[in-house]
């Protein structure tokens, strides 16, 4: 019996890392200035060896300037990594065509599959097995749907489509707390090694998760320490290897394309606007207004609940979580991940985040509200109400990444005003910006960017319209169906295996 209940979380986790998977590889939103800057590096490091993006400056303003060269003001880590990816796919990808924008877009769609694709995926295995952690034994399809459908229905959906570092950073931070609260999972030297070079390497991917990422490692840190043996003791400062390795990779970087370790791009901005902006109070952080507080939750143009309504879910539940003693310390770290960001963010010059879908610099924070909608009792999960609100935000969400997610501040109502309309008429993938500065004097020809973005159905299938997303969902249908069969088949197996038993001590 026990054994056909671990085949049956582990069927369901399977279905859960496929539904994820293809759901976010379906969707390519190309290039912008933001995705440009995090791919220039890459690409200067895998094709020249070089920091200075000047290659491809024109086609980003998101960048710096110093001696003469130009470079990327973003955080290094994930270009680094792209860097090495790109540096073994780059000769078979050249080998297949010799067009360079079929090139790069095919460069940039592979590392959003790796970083993207297959981290969110592995996230929410890991969401799916927490949660049902929370919900018990008795409600794991209830768990599933969270897992599969509920992702559908949340920002980290849309923005695990999009070459922005947010929902990297959102899924290394619930990898991590993951593995805060199950020390017990990791039981070789191995697999510690790598979760604490995972930690590492999210601290150079974004600044803001910094502080929480040093928290999570020191808190994995004390708990390794407390389960030693006393033989382990002389090897213990292996477990700082990780940091190491990412601060002086970081450190290197910072050397090499700033002229010191402690140097960051941001301050070296090319633009006097983005300058005035950033030399605001730490980096362009000051104290928390109240208005931008409001606007980044329920504004009709940032709001995070406006955008996600079923996030709305997470303020109840935190008070259910809080009031039992056993959930308090997760229900904290939710809560407390949540404030941060928000807080952060409603200090920031530039929080409303330029175009983009909802705020997204409070993005890596919604996994945590999505795991926090675990506090609620079964029934309330249960409710039929509960899942019309998230049908309603999967809806928004399917919308937003099928049409475009680079929605401009000219816009008061982004999902209303403008991405549910062309949603409705069936005006898919629209985005198209350059990738080669070459191509920047033309940018109004956005027909010369082709394959600038896409979904599979288009590019597989030759659908158009809201036809394209016919494969999805039938793929996502199918994935469900098999959770919903392993459920049935497996617990009808558990069943007889319970009433042979009970037959056989009958005959005795």
């Amino acid at each position: 019996m026990k054994l056909a209940s671990i085949q049956q979380k582990s069927l369901l986790a399977v279905c859960v890392f496929l539904y994820v998977l293809v759901t976010c590889m379906y969707f390519y939103q190309g290039a912008n200035v933001n995705v440009n800057s995090r791919f220039a590096l890459a690409r200067t490091l895998a094709e020249e060896g070089s920091v200075w993006i000047d290659t491809y400056a024109s086609a980003t303003v998101d960048k710096s300037f110093l001696n003469g060269h130009y470079l990327s003001d973003k955080a290094p880590g994930i270009s680094i990594l792209s860097a090495a990816v790109l540096f073994c796919a780059n000769p078979i990808i050249d080998a297949i065509t010799e067009d360079k924008h079929i090139r790069a877009n095919a460069r940039l769609y592979l590392l959003q599959f790796v970083f993207l694709a297959l981290f969110s995926a592995w996230c929410m295995v890991l969401f799916f097995r927490w949660i049902s952690e929370l919900l018990g034994e008795k409600k794991k399809m209830l768990a599933f749907a969270l897992a599969t459908l509920g992702f559908s229905s949340i920002l980290a959906f849309p923005y695990a489509t999009l070459f922005f570092s947010h929902q990297i950073s959102g899924n290394i931070l619930f990898m991590a707390a993951y593995y805060v609260f199950h020390p017990d999972k990791l039981r070789s030297w191995t697999s510690r090694l790598g979760v604490l070079f995972l930690i590492g390497w999210g601290a150079t991917i974004e600044y803001p998760p910094v502080p929480i990422l040093g928290c999570f490692y020191g808190v994995l840190l004390w708990r390794f320490w407390k389960s030693r043996q006393t033989t382990q003791l002389r090897w213990f400062p292996v477990f700082l290897i990780p940091g190491i390795i990412n601060i002086s990779m970081f450190a290197v970087y910072n050397l090499v394309a700033f002229g010191s370790p402690f140097a960051i791009g941001y301050q070296h901005l090319h633009l006097a606007g983005f300058q005035q902006g950033m030399s605001e109070g730490l980096m362009g952080v000051n104290w928390p207004s109240f208005g931008t507080m409001m606007a980044l939750l329920f504004s009709t143009f940032r709001g995070l609940f406006y955008t996600d309504p079923v996030l709305l879910c997470a303020l109840p539940a935190v008070w259910f979580g809080a009031r039992k003693k056993e959930l308090r310390p997760l229900c904290f770290v939710c809560t407390a991940v949540f404030l941060y960001f928000w807080l952060l963010n409603s200090g920031y010059h530039f929080w409303a985040g330029g175009g983009c879908l909802g705020p997204r610099h409070m993005v890596a924070s919604v996994l945590f509200l999505w795991l926090a909608v675990g506090f609620l009792p079964s029934r309330c999960l249960e409710f039929p109400g509960f899942w019309v609100l998230a049908f309603s935000s999967a809806i928004y969400m399917l919308a937003a990444t099928s049409v475009t997610l680079i929605l401009g501040e000219n816009i008061d109502n982004p999902l209303w005003d403008y991405v549910l309309p062309l949603f409705a008429t069936g005006n898919m993938s629209i985005s198209a910006f350059p990738m080669f500065s070459e191509d920047v004097p033309r940018f109004s020809d956005t027909s010369a960017f082709y394959f600038a973005s896409f979904n599979l159905g288009e590019l597989l299938f030759g659908l158009t319209g809201r036809q394209s997303l016919l494969p999805l969902c039938l793929w996502q249908m199918f994935v469900f169906c098999c959770g919903l069969v392993t459920n049935g088949a497996l617990t009808s197996f558990k069943k007889v295996l319970t009433d042979g038993g009970g037959h056989s001590e009958k005959t005795q």
